[in-house]
């Protein structure tokens, strides 16, 4: 029930988006050394390790964009600024297909680039329909219009005068004298006078236009889309013809990372608190042991500051425990021993270990049924103890806790009931969550956030099932399901 972060679901989100989406997506270190590919780069190259691909996007990438790149890149990392550039790189089958590479600096709060968010869109198609121009109109025309990318074309004058079918069917906007209008009004109106601005100058200039922009979509849906768009001659310039490819799932995938590295530095603080705390009270109880073996060997006061150290031991165990759990968890390779067993005497014991850490709560069980469960014992009890544990954590002003052991058609169902402060229901939906914390801002409730998410892992590695009830500032239930033994 606390958070430090949301970064389990973030990062698979983001791991999701970047390997899903079309569009080559890596990351590098300050010094521009890449870290990270996304699942498109190795389809593309036929790289099965880091390194390997790291050697091999340099191969790859036509002769003539690598001279360029070679000089760029070091100046941009230098510099720390933004690169864009289109590149032919060579597929599987060695023919170089054009992309427009992307390169973002992520910087903290001095302006120290700490990353590298790199991305790279595949134009090719997009490069073979403008050129499909300089063949003929009607080949040209049967190309886009069974193409992905939405084209258009305007006059000398800036009149719409084509576009395409994917056009009509991503915007419903057909071609008329008000289309100009139309598609100005369906752009994000933070947008508008930023991309209204860039057109013109680059029209007036008769120079390549790009853009990146929010556009509204059929549905009123707005989606990053890149504008790019080339002027014409015939022999005089005759307008442009240009076209737009939605990149909103690479927008996304970049705001991801960025979130994803806001959510790390939060852990790594917050961890970083948890493990100072009980270290700095371990040493003090240390220290002052110390001095006393040296002045006097009264039992009762050493033994007072051996127990206080011990419980700081306590908690350093049961934070390395947690994150060892995690990382067991992710790499598959958490074991359950599953054996028959009382499912009451667990919950008794379970009680009267966490009773030796609370003075003001009491424990009611109202229902008590026997059942029997095949399960492994202690990593159930790991979760009771959790969710009793953060019973009275988060009931500081009450002092009554009830418990229910009960059947449930073929399963056991086991639920925890507090009369405390409540979740948000906001918050609810990610309370199960990797590093979730309800109360990230508040020192009154420590702890990683890790609880509730292996005591969900552990339950649902039993076929069970976990959930929660809760009224911010009434309490909460929490509850799991375990299979009955036949």
């Amino acid at each position: 029930m606390t958070k430090v972060s949301n970064e389990m679901k973030e990062e698979g989100r983001f791991r999701f988006i970047a390997d899903a989406m079309p569009h080559k997506m890596w990351t590098s270190g300050p010094d521009g050394r890449a870290n990270y590919y996304n699942k498109g780069w190795y389809d593309y190259t036929g790289a099965r390790t880091l390194e390997e691909l790291r050697i091999r996007i340099w191969e790859i990438l036509h002769p003539d964009e690598r001279k360029i790149a070679e000089l760029e890149w070091p100046k941009s990392i230098a510099a720390g600024n933004d690169i864009e550039i289109e590149q032919r790189f060579m597929r599987l089958d060695g023919e170089y297909l054009w992309h427009l590479t992307r390169v973002c600096p992520q910087k903290d709060e001095n302006g120290k680039v700490i990353m590298w968010v790199g991305t790279c869109t595949n134009i090719h198609e997009q490069k073979k329909a403008l050129e499909a121009l300089k063949i003929s109109e009607q080949h040209f025309k049967a190309l886009s219009n069974n193409n992905s990318l939405i084209i258009w074309q305007v006059n000398e004058n800036g009149i719409i005068t084509y576009v395409n079918d994917t056009w009509k069917n991503f915007t419903e906007l057909d071609l008329d004298a008000q289309l100009m209008v139309q598609a100005l009004d369906a752009v994000y109106p933070d947008d508008l006078r930023g991309v209204i601005e860039k057109l013109r100058n680059d029209f007036l200039a008769r120079v390549p236009m790009q853009a990146k922009f929010r556009f509204r979509k059929m549905g009123g849906q707005y989606r990053w889309m890149l504008s790019y768009a080339n002027p014409i001659y015939n022999p005089d310039f005759a307008g442009y013809i240009g076209s737009m490819i939605d990149i909103d799932d690479q927008e996304r995938a970049q705001k991801a990372t960025r979130q994803l590295l806001k959510k790390r530095d939060e852990f790594l603080g917050i961890a970083s608190h948890e493990l100072k705390t009980p270290i700095t009270s371990m040493k003090a109880s240390l220290q002052i042991l110390e001095k006393l073996s040296q002045v006097e060997l009264d039992p009762a006061k050493i033994r007072k500051f051996i127990s206080m150290a011990n419980k700081q031991v306590k908690k350093l165990t049961e934070i390395v425990d947690d994150l060892l759990d995690v990382t067991r968890i992710q790499s598959g390779k958490m074991q359950l021993n599953l054996i028959n067993y009382l499912f009451q005497d667990s919950v008794k014991d379970c009680i009267s270990e966490v009773m030796q850490y609370t003075i003001g709560h009491h424990f009611v069980i109202e229902k008590n049924e026997p059942i029997i469960v095949f399960a492994d014992r202690t990593r159930v009890e790991q979760v009771i103890i959790n969710l009793l544990s953060n019973a009275i954590k988060y009931s500081p002003d009450k002092d009554m806790v009830v418990i229910n052991i009960e059947k449930n058609g073929n399963d056991l169902k086991f639920s925890v009931t507090d009369f405390g402060i409540g979740i948000p229901q906001d918050k609810q939906s990610f309370i199960f969550d990797r590093f979730f914390r309800v109360h990230e801002s508040s020192q009154n409730f420590s702890g990683l956030g890790l609880g509730l998410y292996i005591s969900a892992e552990i339950i649902n590695r039993h076929k069970g099932k976990v959930g929660m009830e809760s009224e911010e500032g009434k309490g909460s239930t929490f509850w799991f399901t375990l299979p009955i033994t036949n």
